[in-house]
């Protein structure tokens, strides 16, 4: 088998993996739905291939819930929203797998925000054992291949935005009214 084949493997496997996670993700980001509806604003931290579900999320928040929602890789965050002001009114959610290249930098962007005391959800296929800070990890599937792990990363995002929307009454994409 090439390793395309094996890349497609990887992907089903993942979906599977994904299903088994489902229900306790469901209930681990309604929780923090409830506890995040009010935010005005979102952060979405991303390094490597996981930029990618970093950048959706921004664009999910602008869609779903037409709020403020940026995205930014884990360096340029401890440079930059560091600094920010009135944190608790900002949702920030990381996205980090454990075998990112940027890993320790992940490590020390979790201990900065949670010490700043953030609102703080991190999307990761490992847990408070592999980052060192009890805060909302919220689990997605192993992937042989890094490339492959946005395929899931997308999916707390998703529910934390729907949930969110429902939860303010919003109307997805404002009804394209523009409003």
């Amino acid at each position: 088998m090439d390793e395309a084949m094996d890349m497609r493997f990887d992907m089903v496997a993942q979906g599977k993996a994904l299903g088994e996670l489902l229900p306790d993700m469901c209930r681990q980001v309604y929780d923090i739905a409830e506890k995040w509806k009010n935010m005005e604003a979102y952060d979405f931290v991303g390094t490597g291939f996981d930029y990618a579900a970093a950048w959706f999320g921004h664009a999910k928040v602008f869609e779903a819930l037409g709020k403020y929602a940026m995205h930014i890789n884990s360096e340029e965050w401890l440079h930059m929203n560091f600094f920010m002001r009135n944190v608790d009114k900002i949702g920030t959610i990381i996205v980090a797998n454990t075998t990112n290249p940027a890993m320790s930098r992940n490590k020390e962007l979790i201990k900065f925000a949670h010490n700043l005391t953030r609102p703080l959800m991190v999307i990761t296929d490992g847990g408070k054992e592999d980052f060192g800070v009890d805060t909302n990890y919220v689990k997605v599937p192993k992937t042989k291949y890094a490339i492959n792990m946005p395929l899931t990363q997308f999916a707390p995002i998703c529910l934390l935005c729907g949930y969110i929307m429902d939860m303010i009454g919003e109307e997805d994409g404002r009804g394209c009214k523009g409003v």
